[in-house]
């Protein structure tokens, strides 16, 4: 659903970044978690994870459909609950200086 999301959002490289922040925020918090619980599953993408798994049909669905800006929108509201390293606000467009794993020392 991820993907498919992703290609029906190509129909504006705006609505298509939005998209694969459904991508990153699963990939962020799945790392989170694993670091929180090295042990647990949680499912590869947070694929365990009822309300990611709603969220994400919801955002798929939308993604062909509908305004661009309200799509948009409608993602990153979406998504805030998961979006744990500033998804939708890089100080550098599309650059992010960390992920959810803290930094390994030599």
């Amino acid at each position: 659903r991820i993907v498919a999301g992703c290609y029906a959002g190509l129909r504006d490289f705006r609505l298509f970044h939005a998209m694969t922040m459904v991508y990153f925020a699963a990939a962020t918090t799945s790392e989170r978690h694993w670091l929180d619980s090295p042990c647990g599953s949680h499912g590869f993408l947070l694929a365990d994870d009822v309300g990611y798994a709603s969220v994400v049909r919801e955002l798929s669905a939308i993604a062909g459909h509908g305004d661009v800006d309200r799509s948009i929108e409608r993602i990153r509201e979406s998504l805030e609950p998961y979006d744990h390293v500033g998804l939708f606000r890089p100080q550098k467009p599309n650059l992010y200086h960390r992920t959810a794993a803290p930094r390994i020392e030599g």
